[in-house]
């Protein structure tokens, strides 16, 4: 009787060991997931700033064609982020977003660049420099205070 109790016990013993390793393992996952979505949304702060400077650099620079292919660049770097945070992107780690909180931020964020990408793709797309001029200011005073 001793025996069966005692591998009784060492089959719960393991049983407990695997929900325990188990439990880790989805925890760690999840924060896996966490923090390279906290990665994507730090750089979509920087892309942002990038784009405001890139497109001082059209205007200001020296070498206005760079700026502006530069800038087309990161403007696809950010469309990226954007729709994958919302959407999920493999390619990038991020799964579909299910928080409505974050998808209704995430929403607005969608929102307020749509206006910003027609001045960008205007601006990305322009030889005149008067244009540019009018585009930069506004893409620079824009996504600075974003």
């Amino acid at each position: 009787m001793e025996r069966v109790q005692t591998k009784i016990g060492a089959i719960m013993l393991i049983f407990l060991l695997l929900t325990v390793a188990t439990a880790i393992l989805v925890q760690r996952q999840g924060q896996g997931a966490d923090a390279t979505a906290i990665n994507v949304a730090g750089r979509q702060r920087m892309l942002s700033q990038k784009m405001a400077k890139e497109a001082l650099g059209i205007v200001h620079g020296d070498r206005p064609i760079q700026a502006q292919e530069q800038l087309r660049q990161t403007r696809d770097l950010f469309e990226r982020g954007l729709s994958g945070l919302i959407e999920g992107d493999r390619d990038l780690g991020l799964g579909q977003e299910q928080d409505p909180a974050i998808l209704q931020r995430l929403r607005q964020v969608q929102t307020m660049w749509e206006p910003m990408r027609q001045r960008v793709d205007r601006l990305v797309a322009s030889d005149r420099a008067a244009s540019l001029t009018d585009e930069a200011a506004y893409i620079y005073d824009h996504m600075i205070t974003a």
